[in-house]
């Protein structure tokens, strides 16, 4: 029995990784992350993930990391090319185009905006518009009439 799941096992993870599907680009990439990151990297950046809609300061996140400064920074830099805090603001704005892009008949950006951490919205509106070149609320629009027409 102890073979049969080890067999089943590795055949359902090499037909997930052999098979494309929606979740390949997903599996591939944090395959490559835990290999080659390390894991005080990998601590912080789930930390952050999993509290991103709260105020997150880089004392937090090195206390989780059980790293100095210097050292997260640096990891920052070395495999992510960002720092901390401008990594968590790009997931959070990953997740607000998301919300956007696929609303239901109550989403606004203000908040969803709020819901992701973002508390200054003229900052957030700025910082959407260089990262995904429109505004959010164009965004919203764009989705709202796709789904309306």
């Amino acid at each position: 029995p102890a073979m049969a799941e080890a067999l089943e096992q590795m055949l359902i993870r090499g037909l997930l990784l052999a098979q494309p599907h929606n979740y390949s680009a997903a599996l591939q990439g944090s395959r490559a992350l835990a290999d080659s990151q390390p894991a005080y990297l990998l601590r912080a950046c789930q930390f952050m993930r999993s509290h991103a809609a709260e105020e997150i300061g880089i004392e937090a996140v090195e206390k989780v990391a059980g790293v100095s400064r210097l050292k997260l920074y640096e990891a920052f830099r070395r495999h992510l090319q960002t720092s901390p805090m401008a990594w968590l603001r790009h997931y959070r704005l990953q997740g607000v185009q998301q919300a956007l892009a696929h609303p239901d008949a109550q989403t606004s950006v203000s908040a969803t905006a709020l819901a992701w951490g973002f508390n200054h919205l003229g900052r957030f509106a700025s910082a959407y518009a260089s990262a995904y070149d429109e505004l959010p609320s164009q965004t919203l629009a764009r989705a709202r009439q796709a789904a309306g027409g």
